[in-house]
């Protein structure tokens, strides 16, 4: 669990990163997706889909659409199973 609570620790400053650097949301929307899977795997299953969610609006809004489909398979894989049965 250490290595995965490390990789968090730099996901989010990679996430800091490119808020600062800006631009039409492509390195934003991988750096959601990534921190979002990460929570995922860390049974943080509500920050994931928080993660998950501004990846999405992203993704939208700057027209990516491979990050939609990287959402849409996270959202198909196990991550969000917990938050259906609450």
């Amino acid at each position: 669990m250490g290595s995965l609570q490390q990789a968090l620790v730099c996901f989010e400053k990679r996430l800091v990163v490119a808020h600062e650097l800006g631009g039409e949301g492509g390195g934003k929307a991988q750096a959601y997706g990534e921190l979002g899977t990460l929570h995922s795997q860390l049974g943080n299953y509500e920050q994931s889909l928080s993660c998950l969610e501004h990846q999405l609006n992203i993704a939208r809004t700057a027209g990516v659409s491979i990050y939609l489909t990287s959402v849409l398979v996270s959202a198909d894989d196990f991550t969000f199973r917990p938050l259906l049965n609450m």
